[in-house]
């Protein structure tokens, strides 16, 4: 079942513990708006949707996809897009410590992770 562009709004405001009124003063609209989206009233124009995105801290192409505006991507296209978001948020140094962190991260996933089965077995 396809998700509308309100509900995915009001779960991505419920999963960033943000209520539409803060929502609304974020992107400079009065919170009647922002309910309107959520009940599927009114559609949001792109100016809107790309304050949205803004103000949630998401990829702009996320939102525009959720609106229906772009293709929706693959969900792990949309986590690559949304990492590599969040890291243009940070200064350089910051964006070097992060990505130390996430390589001790990967390195003890790979130690965790149980030996994968070999399917090329070579036949005599």
């Amino acid at each position: 079942m396809k998700t509308t562009f309100g509900e995915w709004l009001k779960d991505q405001l419920k999963e960033q513990d943000m209520t539409q009124s803060e929502l609304a003063g974020k992107i400079q609209v009065h919170p009647p708006q922002v309910s309107r989206l959520i009940s599927g009233e009114r559609t949001a124009t792109t100016d809107i949707l790309v304050k949205i995105a803004d103000a949630l801290r998401l990829p702009r192409e996320t939102v525009l996809s959720a609106a229906g505006i772009m293709p929706t991507a693959s969900q792990e296209d949309e986590w690559d897009r949304r990492i590599k978001y969040l890291l243009t948020l940070f200064p350089l140094e910051e964006k070097k410590k992060i990505v130390k962190r996430l390589e001790l991260e990967a390195q003890f996933y790979e130690q965790q992770r149980p030996p994968s089965k070999s399917t090329n077995k070579t036949r005599a």
